[in-house]
């Protein structure tokens, strides 16, 4: 039923902000209240009916045989306010913060006391709310009176909190010129004492404020620009010169190079620095060497990545299952471990793209993502690439050895910088990819320190090319490059352009052949050609393709 003396103690809480709590003195044994630590294995059944199985760090308030609350928290059912209750005995406390907010979520007994002690009280509080709760029984309960005397049992209060700040500090922080009296003034009314000691505010905090609220300069800051008014404080645009940053090469590079890809109709995706474990289990790519993680966000991305393929072909694998076709690339760094222990890895900065067709033929798909690697090298203007034979340092798992080209670019001959090539079947099974997957990846480093290549205007041409078309029979291991490198030369000046517009296998083609067609156009800066003078050209082309290549010219 509704009890005045629970009414009470709820007033009390809601006014001075201290929860107390009320006992049935019938149930007080030895006239004795103790507050200790729950005994191993103790439970009490509180007000709610529940059954509390407690620990030692729990907080207990007990009689002299058996705990009767559980502090900070709820009551014990055994020990409760009743109906023809005539004595009670009435507790306040402010305990520790810390356990009663460990003991509250432990239980999963969150109460309105609990809400208050967790987050720390005046250690003044508890003799207020008394007397408080004195006064209202006896407004309540006239008959009612003070049968003991006040016991108080506490440790020693801590110092009084002092602050030290100066009135000019105030008003720099809050951008007003508020004179030191109306400063000291408002302090004052809510209870701070001010002295004034060489410039400076000596500030003491009253107790029940210096908790956990005021303890720096800035909060006294805080509340003289809340009785202040921020209304009252004139706004002050913020003024400072924007400048854009600086443009450096790499970061223009990089951005030639995405947007290439973007026109090209690839997505550009993110995806983590580190190396999938069971990725690299997939596609046979062991993570021996590579630069472990101390602290890995997950059990499978233990180390950083040295490709960005694996993380790619994760992403080929998910893509997959909803689309056909798809083209995916990526811009990152790789990291290398260093050659002597201690050293930092070598990061790289890298560009890495996939070509997913589940119907287009895997020689298309090759053509493709070379054609893109030729127009991003195009685009960013240091060289135009060139297929060479693949190092060992591009060869992976995923990397079909005989079919992947090495990329160099011509103002940089050399050591290839990226390769270009078709995913390994063996791959493709184990990711259970449906389609076909050509790739790149393209360490951009090099490109970074690379001269510009200067582009020289050409006029129009002022004579007419005599154009002649070419088909020859080459075996399947012969790339590309060197068939059209023979041409080239065998060329000479007058091969003013060269155009492969065809590639044709099986058919009429011989087993082990493929068939490449040119459109070769010759042309004469000075005069118009005639057919005689480019004859001697095309048989010396010939001759060239069958000594150095093994080629045949297809009828």
């Amino acid at each position: 039923g509704i009890s005045n003396v629970v009414d009470a103690t709820n007033f009390v809480m809601l006014d001075v902000g201290n929860p107390t709590h009320a006992f049935d003195a019938r149930f007080i044994e030895q006239d004795t209240i103790v507050v200790r630590r729950a005994r191993p294995e103790e439970i009490l059944v509180t007000l709610d009916g529940w059954e509390r199985h407690l620990l030692p760090d729990d907080v207990v308030i007990a009689d002299g045989a058996k705990g009767v609350a559980l502090g900070g928290v709820m009551g014990g059912e055994n020990s409760e306010i009743k109906d023809d209750t005539s004595r009670i005995v009435l507790e306040a406390a402010c305990f520790q913060a810390s356990a009663i907010r460990r003991t509250s979520s432990r239980l999963q007994l969150r109460t309105e006391a609990s809400a208050r002690f967790e987050k720390g009280l005046d250690m003044q509080s508890p003799v207020e709310a008394t007397a408080l709760f004195a006064r209202l029984m006896a407004e309540v309960a006239p008959g009612s009176r003070v049968a003991s005397r006040f016991y108080n049992v506490s440790v020693p209060e801590p110092a009084a909190t002092v602050i030290r700040v100066s009135p000019e500090f105030i008003r720099r922080k809050l951008g007003a010129d508020i004179p030191d009296s109306a400063m000291k003034g408002m302090l004052e009314g809510i209870e701070f004492d001010v002295e004034e000691r060489g410039g400076e505010f000596h500030v003491t905090v009253p107790s029940f404020r210096a908790t956990r609220d005021i303890r720096i300069p800035e909060d006294i800051v805080e509340e003289i620009g809340r009785i202040f008014g921020y209304d009252n404080i004139a706004p002050v645009p913020l003024l400072a010169a924007v400048a854009p940053p600086p443009a450096t090469v790499s970061r223009d590079l990089e951005a030639n190079a995405r947007q290439s890809l973007v026109t090209s109709g690839y997505n550009e995706v993110m995806t983590y620095s580190f190396a999938s474990a069971a990725t690299a289990e997939a596609i046979g790519f062991s993570l021996e060497g590579a630069v472990a993680v101390a602290n890995p966000i997950s059990s499978d991305l233990p180390a950083l990545r040295r490709s960005l393929v694996p993380n790619l072909l994760a992403l080929a694998v998910k893509n997959g299952q909803l689309r056909d076709d798809f083209r995916l690339f990526e811009t990152g760094r790789v990291f290398l471990a260093a050659q002597e222990n201690g050293q930092i890895p070598l990061q790289e900065r890298r560009i890495a793209g996939i070509l997913y067709s589940k119907n287009a033929d895997g020689f298309e798909l090759y053509r493709n993502v070379r054609s893109h690697v030729e127009a991003l090298f195009h685009r960013l203007g240091r060289g135009e690439a060139r297929m060479v034979e693949a190092g060992d340092a591009w060869l992976a798992p995923w990397v079909v050895a005989d079919k992947a080209r090495g990329i160099v670019f011509s103002s940089q001959l050399g050591t290839p910088i990226g390769v270009v090539g078709m995913l390994s079947p063996v791959v493709r099974d184990r990711l259970k990819l449906r389609g076909k997957v050509a790739f790149f990846e393209i360490n951009l480093e090099p490109v970074f320190t690379a001269a510009e290549v200067v582009r020289k205007f050409k006029p129009l041409p002022r004579f007419p090319a005599i154009q002649n078309d070419l088909s020859v029979l080459v075996a399947l291991d012969v790339p590309y490059e060197k068939v059209a490198g023979t041409v080239r030369d065998a060329g000479g000046p007058l091969l003013d352009e060269m155009d492969l517009f065809a590639i044709f296998r099986g058919g009429p083609i011989p087993e082990g052949k493929k068939s490449l067609s040119f459109h070769l156009r010759f042309r004469s800066p000075e005069r118009t050609l005639q057919d005689q003078e480019v004859e001697p050209v095309v048989k010396g082309i010939l001759a060239a393709l069958r000594e150095k290549v093994g080629g045949e010219i297809r009828e």
